[in-house]
């Protein structure tokens, strides 16, 4: 059904989503011309496309209801799933005969599934791990509630963790969380293994409905990187207003801040906040906002990178996504990080990934002195699996037959996740030596003869090594290269043909620089 459209408000381009009004109607469509189209459009112009609309006059109520009025009409689905969350705890506890305790953050997940635990069991101990990055909100809330409510609390401290690693890791992405190994993993195993020598038997508030990743989480788990711990998450099929629900029916004192309008009470610098609620803790917290916002600056001028960079929230990502290449390309900004030297070393973390349940991932920093461009890691990139080069962004992304998936920056962070813990860690070192390699190259040739496909060549003065950088062409032409004990180094670079390759690594036996970078590798485990 056609309909004629009186009204176009300004600001309206092509594509845009916009509200529709039909009479007492309302719906939802698609603009398909701007706003400055509208008056002069012919008859049959296609103005917008209705995509959704309800017909018949809405009535509004009269009465103003509040958050009592809406936890009456639904207190019975609030029994039913407080019922089944109990059941479970109860059937569990008993079945694995641990210490009974509680994750507690102090958001609202973590308040729900406390309230649940409290019907099932009644007794348990509450673990709160202080990042060192908390809100002075959270750590008060927390400690205030369990002393209001009687609740046994513990607290491990990550102490300056966070700020003892950033300098060599650097700022942590929502594709980069290093973060989460080091200030909650490190001081939650610690905490266990000195309080609770059997193990313990932990309820997590984590939901299926929190993110994409998430919505895997199975009822029980075992932490493989914590012995003895075994994690429910008896709230895992709750959605956002139902714990909110739950937790105003039970009277539960929450934290003010989701008052202030944060979504997510975790650390105040994550990368995965959103931007409002990050330039919002410069209204809250402005002194916590001042000293990030100090460091990314440095830390982008360290890098080469301009101040836009950290302006327009471009660290949250090792690789930025398409809405932010986009407006990196309208901005004519050059994100790329600039070469410097610094001596060759290996810094990592591994444990279990903060965001894949049932992954693990090592993440880490690889510098190299060199002077080579990362095309050269790309040329070696086939020796590990299928990869993808994107040159812009200064990543390489690469997929295993075998589960395990990689991905190498331009600025030496190196990430290797998969589900099992050993092969994780044999990639890693694979992934090392084939980096170390490409940089490090000497043109001797044994990794060529020793290729039974004979996938590997060593080109001379290779294409690959060409630099856009004026920096780098200037120090090639006048006899620049990586240092190494023995001299100066050839230009030379190893090339890979993904056709022949199988990845068997025969190529790394004899090879020095492996050797070299097994002793980085060997050092760290």
């Amino acid at each position: 059904k056609r309909f004629a459209v009186k009204e176009f408000p300004d600001g309206v381009s092509a594509g845009d989503n916009v509200i529709v009004v039909v009479g007492n109607s309302v719906g939802a469509g698609l603009a398909k011309i701007n706003s400055a189209q509208f008056a002069g459009a012919p008859q049959d112009t296609e103005i917008l496309r209705i995509r959704d609309i309800g017909f018949g006059a809405l009535t509004p109520s009269e009465k103003k209801a509040n958050y009592g009025d809406v936890v009456k009409a639904n207190l019975p689905h609030l029994k039913a799933m407080e019922a089944r969350a109990v059941a479970e705890l109860r059937q569990n506890a008993q079945r694995y005969n641990l210490p009974i305790t509680i994750s507690f953050s102090g958001g609202k997940d973590s308040l729900a599934a406390l309230g649940v635990l409290k019907e099932a069991l009644g007794r348990f101990e509450a673990i709160y791990v202080n990042t060192g990055l908390e809100f002075p909100d959270t750590v008060q809330f927390v400690r205030d509630f369990c002393a209001k409510r009687n609740v046994p609390l513990k607290i491990a401290e990550a102490g300056d963790a966070f700020w003892q690693n950033v300098d060599s890791f650097g700022p942590p992405a929502k594709d980069f969380r290093w973060c989460c190994k080091v200030c909650k993993l490190a001081p939650m195993t610690d905490i266990i293994q000195k309080n609770y020598p059997r193990g313990t038997f932990t309820v997590d508030g984590k939901r299926r409905y929190e993110s994409f990743l998430r919505s895997g989480i199975e009822p029980v788990e075992r932490n493989p990187f914590v012995p003895g711990q075994v994690s429910i998450f008896p709230i895992r099929d709750w959605r956002s207003i139902e714990v909110w629900l739950y937790i105003r029916w039970k009277g539960f004192e929450y934290n003010r801040l989701y008052d202030e309008d944060f979504e997510r009470i975790g650390c105040w610098l994550c990368p995965s906040v959103l931007e409002s609620e990050f330039n919002h803790l410069a209204k809250v917290h402005p002194d916590l906002y001042a000293r990030w916002t100090k460091y990314l600056h440095k830390w982008a001028q360290k890098q080469g990178r301009p101040r836009e960079f950290v302006e327009h929230g471009f660290w949250r990502w090792k690789a930025l996504p398409p809405k932010m290449l986009e407006i990196a390309k309208k901005m004519n900004l050059d994100l790329r990080a600039k070469a410097h030297h610094a001596p060759t070393s290996l810094k990592l973390i591994k444990g279990l990934s903060p965001c894949t349940p049932g992954r693990f991932s090592i993440e880490s920093i690889l510098t190299v002195d060199s002077e080579r461009p990362f095309d050269a890691v790309a040329a070696v990139a086939p020796m590990l699996g299928k990869a993808n080069y994107a040159e812009d962004l200064g990543v390489i992304r690469i997929s295993r037959n075998d589960g395990i998936n990689i991905s190498i920056f331009a600025s030496g962070h190196i990430v290797v996740n998969g589900a099992d813990r050993q092969k994780v860690g044999r990639v890693f070192r694979e992934t090392v030596n084939a980096v170390a390699r490409a940089y490090l190259c000497t043109g001797c040739g044994i990794c060529v003869k020793a290729c039974p496909k004979r996938a590997i060549t060593v080109v001379k003065s290779p294409r690959v090594l060409e630099s856009k950088s004026p920096e780098s062409r200037e120090s090639k032409e006048s006899g620049g290269g990586a240092a190494q004990a023995g001299g100066a180094q050839p230009s030379v670079a190893l090339k890979i043909d993904s056709a022949l390759c199988t990845q068997c690594g025969k190529c790394n036996q004899g090879c020095v620089i492996v050797r070299y970078a097994d002793k980085l590798t060997k050092e760290i485990e």
